[in-house]
């Protein structure tokens, strides 16, 4: 698989990622364990890009769980 495809992959990943932590009752614990298999996923796919993955994928999967998973547990 050449580098452009990977990207499009793992992009392909994130989306579904944030497509599962936004629209289901997901627990904390478990948006967590999810993120975690998205980075285990893109340091196979791409495990030289892991410093942008963190800057990139990271922080908006981080933003998502902030914004839609913590606030529910609050509720």
């Amino acid at each position: 698989m050449d580098h452009e495809t990977r990207v499009r992959v793992l992009k392909q990943i994130v989306d579904e990622a944030v497509f599962r932590l936004t629209a289901g009752d997901i627990a904390l614990p478990e948006a967590e364990l999810i993120v975690q298999r998205v980075r285990n996923q893109a340091r196979l796919l791409l495990p030289d890009k892991m410093q942008a993955f963190d800057l990139i994928y990271q922080s908006r999967l981080q933003r998502v769980i902030d914004q839609f998973i913590r606030p529910k547990q609050l509720d």
